[in-house]
């Protein structure tokens, strides 16, 4: 009897579990369905190529205030940087970012991506970020400005 309200007890509080996680894949041939079954698929001759971002979460009640925005904040492997947004309306749920063909070629792929809930006073209420996550640094404006000149320090 014991063991049957200690198991009760591990599952109930495992469900209750509050989690924001991005995961990347590749998508290719292998990622088609029809891969997997062996059925005729035009997309089999020209599959899509390119990366997605999968983003889930499971929020609480009480931590789930109306309304939450998701902000996925992406940066290439050509250093481009990409802000998405999104409304979140709903305690659990998953988001797909995809970056296929052209834009995937373009941009070489994810570098590095940080997800966060903001709720509508502008606080973070969940954030999940890759582990090579870092702020790009802007090199300072007179650097870019051709009209500017550096003079060396005299010895």
């Amino acid at each position: 009897m014991k063991r049957i309200v200690v198991l009760s007890l591990l599952f109930l509080t495992a469900c209750s579990k509050s989690y924001l996680t991005v995961e990347r894949q590749r998508v290719g041939r292998s990622s088609l369905a029809s891969t997997f079954v062996q059925s005729p698929d035009p997309l089999q001759k020209n599959p899509p190529k390119g990366q997605r971002l999968l983003v889930k979460w499971r929020l609480p009640s009480s931590e789930f205030t109306d309304p939450l925005t998701l902000k996925l904040r992406l940066i290439f492997k050509n250093y481009a940087e990409e802000l998405y947004e999104k409304s979140i309306e709903t305690e659990n749920g998953i988001i797909v970012y995809e970056l296929l063909g052209d834009r995937f070629r373009d941009t070489g792929g994810f570098l590095t991506y940080r997800a966060e809930f903001i709720n509508k006073e502008g606080d973070v209420v969940k954030s999940w970020q890759q582990q090579l996550w870092v702020e790009l640094i802007e090199p300072p404006q007179m650097m870019l400005d051709p009209s500017v000149e550096i003079h060396e320090p005299k010895e």
